[in-house]
C-alpha cells in the first residue's frame, strides 16, 4: 500500500509554488469537492476516506449549529442531504448528529451521520489529506478557536467566499493559511483585494481563469486553484498554465484524465443535419470524412454539443476553446427561414458548458428562441499554427493562438471592435471570419477598414431585430491565404459585385446570379461531400460592417455553392461582400511546434503535399514555404511495407537546405523533382496503386485514388508539417 502523503510536505510545496511567480509544479494537486462526493455523500467522513489515493487534500464545508458546535455541511438547511429538515443554525447538534447523512446518496451508506469539524480534521490527519476548510457560517473567533484547539492552525487551508471573514481570522492566527474563493473577472483590483486579506492563495471558478487572470495572480505571489471541474478539456489546459490545485467531485476520474494523452486536433470540417427543426431532441446525423474522431454531438432544439476523441462516454473530448476555433454557417438556402449560428465559449455563464467545450446555438432571424437547422462547422486549431481568439464584450481577450506581437483589439463603441494583427493585412494576407460567442442571439460581420490596417467588428442583437449593437463575447479566425493552401483550403473575400477583392493560391471564381444570389466556384470541388463552406459578412456600408447574414449549400446543377446574402432585419436578399473558407473533408494535419506563414512571424518551414492536376501530373507536388534562414528540411519518401527505402525513378530523398540566401534545393541527378522556384519545387511520382500507404518518417500516408494518386492525409516530423 502507498504511504499517506503528509500534510506538512503538501502544504509546503504548494507554498513553494505560490511563493515563486511564474513557477508550476509538474502537476496540479487534485482536492476532494466536499470529500469524493461523486461516490460516497458529501460533508461526510466516507466521503473523506474515499477521497485518500486520488486526491492529495480534501475540501470540506462548516457550518455552527444553535449550541455553537461546528460541523461539515454545505446547506443552508439539512434538507437536501439528510433524512431531516430545518436550518443547521436553528438545530441543536445533538439534532443534526441524530439525522442519517447517508441514504439520501445510495442505501449502502444508510447511517453515516453529519461529521463535526474536529472529526473531520482528524480523519484527514490520520489519512495523510490536507484538510481544505471552507467556512459557510461561524464567526472567526469561533473558526480559529476549534483549529487551535485541535492543533491544526498549521495543516488547514481556511477558505470562504466572505473575504472579510478570511481577514478578521488571518489577524487572529497570523500562521493560518488562507484561500479566498470568487468567481466572475479575476481583475486587479480582486487580485488587489485577496492579497490584502493576507492570503496566498486563491480559488476561483474555473471557467473565468484565462491565462492573463492566471498569470496577475501568480505575479501578486497567490497560489491559484480551481473549482470545480471534473472534465478533461479544461482541466488539462489549467494544468499547462500553472495552476496548482484543481477541486474535483470526482478526483479519481480527473487523474485518470490528466494521465491519459489528449486526443489529437486538427483542421477539420463537418457538417450536422437535424432530423426536425422543431422537436425538442432532434436527431442528428453528422456528415464528416475527417476531424479524427469527432463525436455526433449531443442535443437539444437550437444547440449542438460536439466532442473529438471516443472518450470514456463515446462522446469524446468537448471542443475547448483554448484549443481552437469552430466556425459555424448555415448550410441550407431557400424553403426555411435561415438562422443566425453562434459558438458559445467556455468563459461564459450561459448554456451548458459544464464540460467547458464549445456548443453550437442557433436561433430564427429577428425572433430569438432556439431552432435546429443545418450547420457547416469548421474547426480551427490553434495546435496547427491557426491565428485566432475568443473576445469577451468588453474587449478583453479570454484566449487566443499564435498571435502576432502587439495584437490589439479595443471596444469602440457599444458592439463595435476594432481588431489590429500587426504585419498581416486584409488587403493582402487573408480573411478575418468572425462568430457570435455567447449563449446569445447574437450576429456578428468583420470587414476591413479603410486604412488596411485591421478590421472592424460588429455584434448586433438578434432579439432587437439587429437594430442596435450589443456588447457580448465574440471569437474569430484568421484564415492566411498560403496558410490555408498549405492545408488544401482555399479562402477569399468576394465583394458585393462578386469581384475578387483577395485570394489565395488556389484558383476560384464567383458570380452574381442575382439580388444577393452568388455562385462560388472551386476547381476539384464537384459534390457536397468534399468538404465544408464557411461564410461571413465582409463589407463596410455607411462606415459599418454590413448586417448581412449568409446561407450556402452546395448546387450540382450549377457546379458550386450557391450563397445567400440576407439584409437584416427582414431576411430579404441584398448584395453585400462575404469572406469565405472551404475547408475538404480529406484534408488533416497532426499538430506541429510552428508554421511558414507570411508575414514573417513564424519560423518553421512548411512541406505541403498537393495534388497538380493544373500541372498535368499523376502525383503529388511538396510545396516548401520560405520561414526564414537556419531553417533544414529533408523529406523521405518509401512504401510504407518496404524497410528500405524504394527507389522511385531516379532518387528518393530530398533535401531542402535554406542556410544560405537563394534557399537552394538540392535535387538528386535523376531525381523526378523540377525545381519550380527559390521556394517551391514539385515531386512528381505516378498514380501507381503499388504506392498505396507511403510513409514519411514513419507516419502514415493514404493515396487517395479520386485525386489521380494524390496525397490525402499528411504526417509530420520536428518542424516539418505535410498536408493536401
Amino acid at each position: 500500500m502507498t504511504a499517506p502523503h503528509r500534510p506538512a510536505a503538501i502544504l509546503l510545496a504548494l507554498a513553494a509554488a505560490s511563493g515563486v511567480p511564474g513557477s508550476a509544479q509538474s502537476a496540479p494537486t487534485l482536492v476532494a469537492h466536499r470529500g469524493h462526493s461523486a461516490i460516497a455523500p458529501e460533508n461526510t467522513l466516507a466521503a473523506v476516506r474515499a477521497a485518500a489515493g486520488p486526491a492529495g487534500a480534501v475540501e470540506f464545508d462548516v457550518r455552527e449549529t444553535a449550541d455553537g458546535v461546528l460541523v461539515a455541511m454545505h446547506d443552508a438547511t439539512v434538507d437536501r442531504t439528510t433524512d431531516g429538515s430545518g436550518a443547521v443554525a436553528s438545530l441543536t447538534f445533538a439534532q443534526v448528529r441524530a439525522l442519517d447523512a447517508g441514504s439520501w446518496f445510495d442505501p449502502s451508506f444508510a447511517g453515516e451521520r453529519v461529521p463535526t469539524l474536529a472529526e473531520v480534521l482528524a480523519e484527514c490527519r490520520r489519512l495523510g489529506l490536507v484538510p481544505v476548510l471552507e467556512r459557510k457560517a461561524g464567526s472567526a473567533a469561533a473558526v480559529v478557536s476549534e483549529l487551535q484547539r485541535t492543533g491544526s492552525v498549521g495543516s488547514t487551508i481556511l477558505t470562504a467566499f466572505d473575504w472579510t471573514f478570511l481577514t478578521a481570522a488571518h489577524r487572529l492566527a497570523p500562521g493560518l493559511q488562507t484561500m479566498c474563493v470568487g468567481s466572475g473577472r479575476l481583475d486587479p483590483a480582486a487580485v488587489q483585494g485577496i492579497v490584502a486579506t493576507g492570503a496566498t492563495r486563491v480559488s476561483w471558478a474555473w471557467s473565468e481563469l484565462d491565462p492573463a487572470a492566471i498569470a496577475r495572480a501568480r505575479q501578486a505571489g497567490l497560489a491559484v486553484w480551481a473549482w470545480t471541474l471534473d472534465v478533461a478539456a479544461p482541466a488539462r489546459y489549467l494544468a499547462a498554465e500553472g495552476v496548482e490545485a484543481l477541486i474535483a467531485n470526482d478526483p479519481a476520474r480527473l487523474a485518470t484524465i490528466l494521465a491519459s494523452p489528449a486526443p489529437p486536433v486538427a483542421l477539420g470540417a463537418a457538417r450536422l443535419l437535424p432530423d426536425d427543426p422543431t422537436t425538442n431532441t432532434p436527431t442528428l446525423t453528422l456528415d464528416r470524412r475527417r476531424l479524427f474522431d469527432l463525436q455526433p454531438p449531443a442535443a437539444n432544439r437550437g444547440d449542438y454539443d460536439l466532442g473529438i476523441g471516443p472518450g470514456a462516454d463515446g462522446r469524446g473530448e468537448p471542443l475547448a476553446q483554448f484549443r481552437g476555433v469552430l466556425l459555424a454557417s448555415r448550410n441550407r438556402i431557400g424553403a426555411a427561414v435561415p438562422t443566425s449560428v453562434e459558438v458559445p465559449g467556455m468563459f461564459t455563464a450561459g448554456g451548458n458548458l459544464s464540460n467547458g467545450g464549445t456548443w453550437i446555438a442557433m436561433s430564427p432571424l429577428g425572433a430569438g428562441g432556439e431552432r435546429s437547422a443545418e450547420v457547416a462547422v469548421c474547426w480551427f486549431p490553434f495546435a496547427e499554427g491557426w491565428i485566432g481568439g475568443h473576445v469577451r464584450g468588453n474587449g478583453s481577450l479570454a484566449f487566443g493562438g499564435n498571435l502576432p506581437a502587439g495584437t490589439s483589439i479595443t471596444r469602440a463603441a457599444v458592439g463595435r471592435y476594432v481588431c489590429r494583427l500587426p504585419g498581416l493585412r486584409p488587403s493582402r494576407d487573408g480573411v478575418l471570419h468572425v462568430v457570435g460567442a455567447s449563449n446569445e442571439d447574437n450576429c456578428a460581420a468583420a470587414a476591413a477598414l479603410p486604412d488596411d490596417s485591421g478590421w472592424l467588428v460588429a455584434l448586433r442583437d438578434n432579439g432587437q431585430d439587429f437594430a442596435a449593437g450589443e456588447d457580448d463575447d465574440w471569437s474569430f479566425v484568421f484564415a492566411p491565404y498560403e496558410r490555408a493552401a498549405a492545408f488544401a483550403a482555399v479562402t477569399g473575400r468576394v465583394g458585393s459585385n462578386a469581384n475578387q477583392i483577395g485570394a489565395g493560391a488556389a484558383a476560384w471564381t464567383a458570380q452574381r446570379l442575382g439580388p444577393g444570389d452568388y455562385l462560388l466556384r472551386i476547381p476539384g470541388v464537384d459534390d457536397a461531400g468534399d468538404g465544408v463552406l464557411a461564410v461571413t459578412a465582409a463589407q463596410l456600408v455607411s462606415g459599418e460592417p454590413d448586417d448581412n447574414v449568409f446561407a450556402h449549400a452546395f448546387d450540382a446543377g450549377l457546379g458550386g455553392f450557391r450563397i445567400e446574402s440576407l439584409d437584416l432585419p427582414g431576411g430579404s436578399p441584398q448584395d453585400s461582400g462575404f469572406a469565405f473558407t472551404f475547408v475538404p473533408f480529406h484534408t488533416a494535419s497532426l499538430s506541429a511546434a510552428g508554421v511558414g506563414c507570411p508575414g514573417g512571424f513564424a519560423r518553421t518551414p512548411s512541406l505541403t503535399a498537393r495534388s497538380l492536376p493544373q500541372l498535368g501530373h499523376q502525383g503529388f507536388a511538396l510545396r516548401l514555404v520560405d520561414a526564414g534562414v537556419g531553417a533544414f528540411a529533408s523529406l523521405l519518401i518509401a512504401p510504407r511495407a518496404a524497410t528500405t527505402p524504394r527507389d522511385l525513378g531516379g532518387g528518393c530523398q530530398v533535401q531542402v537546405d535554406l542556410s544560405t540566401p537563394g534557399f537552394p534545393i538540392d535535387v538528386p541527378a535523376n531525381s523526378p523533382v523540377s525545381n519550380l522556384g527559390a521556394t517551391r519545387f514539385d515531386l512528381s511520382i505516378p498514380a501507381d496503386p503499388a504506392l498505396a500507404g507511403l510513409s514519411v518518417h514513419g507516419q502514415a500516408l493514404v493515396v487517395d485514388p479520386r485525386l489521380g494518386g494524390a496525397l490525402r492525409d499528411v504526417a509530420w516530423t520536428g518542424t516539418v508539417v505535410l498536408g493536401l
